[in-house]
């Protein structure tokens, strides 16, 4: 029996979250329609403007989630390529160090590695704080501060801190390289926390950059939508953050983010390109595909 490879299992997920697209267009059109429905069959110039900015109000909702899923299908993309990049220098230097000096300095050559990317994580977090530890203890602190000031474009911490939308966007993207770089550095830990909490300063900043994005949808659509640009786990990332208190809005707009994610970034070719490089490496190992 043929094995399923990694490139075939993402396949099969893409062909799985077309369910999901069925589902997001029919909450739109049932939606629609029960707001214009009584109006079209009275007098059609005569609907209530209330309905039809409610209806108007989905379409954007949906519009804008879209392109928040591509942008995070672009960053989940410069993240595989990241990661990639360190953890191929360590290999290689790891091999060559070896190569030179022997076994006998194995114990250097493992602990180079993890006290290069502790100073860089060091160094990092001295200037950006909201980079340290997993982050996930950030996500509801920051969502109470903004709570306190929803109006503002910033968040304000304290008397004397602003945590401004400059500020929370490079915190977003300097939280995604010290991951990839103690990732790719050999460090052992998981990947999802610190990229849901990526997201979530940069769906801050793009609520305060764009005035047409409201908090709450950029924040759940950002949460999920760098991770579901290359976790194959769509429904489980948007039970989570409708269920959560990240943000108060539907299911579909943050599905649609994380599905515009994963195409984009599955377009790109940084998914597909991994899944085959890893397959090629398990054949290349298995004896029983060499002996075939």
């Amino acid at each position: 029996m043929q094995k399923r490879t990694e490139a075939g299992y993402h396949n099969f997920m893409e062909q799985i979250t077309l369910m999901g697209v069925t589902a997001s267009v029919a909450f739109v059109t049932v939606t629609s329609l029960n707001e214009l429905r009584p109006s079209l069959v009275a007098d059609i110039g005569s609907f209530d403007r209330a309905e039809v900015d409610h209806t108007l109000q989905i379409y954007s909702q949906v519009a804008y989630s879209a392109l928040l899923g591509c942008l995070c299908g672009v960053v989940g993309s410069l993240y595989l390529i990241l990661h990639g990049l360190f953890r191929n220098i360590a290999q290689r230097a790891s091999k060559r160090l070896l190569h030179r000096y022997g076994m006998q300095k194995f114990w250097l050559v493992t602990l180079m590695f993890p006290l290069f990317s502790g100073v860089i994580y060091g160094s990092i977090a001295v200037a950006y704080p909201l980079t340290l530890g997993s982050g996930h203890e950030f996500i509801g602190y920051l969502l109470s501060l903004w709570k306190q000031n929803a109006s503002a474009k910033f968040i304000q911490n304290g008397p004397d801190e602003v945590l401004t939308a400059n500020l929370l966007l490079i915190s977003g993207l300097l939280k995604l390289l010290t991951t990839a770089t103690c990732l790719g550095f050999g460090m052992f830990g998981g990947q999802i926390i610190p990229l849901v909490v990526a997201g979530v300063y940069l769906g801050f900043a793009s609520a305060f950059y764009v005035p047409l994005l409201s908090v709450p949808l950029s924040v759940a659509c950002c949460s999920v939508g760098i991770v579901g640009s290359f976790v194959p786990i769509p429904f489980t990332l948007v039970v989570s953050v409708t269920t959560s208190r990240l943000a108060d809005v539907s299911a579909v707009p943050v599905f649609v983010s994380v599905l515009c994610a994963f195409s984009t970034n599955a377009g790109l070719g940084a998914v597909v390109e991994i899944a085959k490089r890893k397959s090629q490496v398990v054949g290349h190992n298995d004896p029983s595909e060499r002996n075939a």
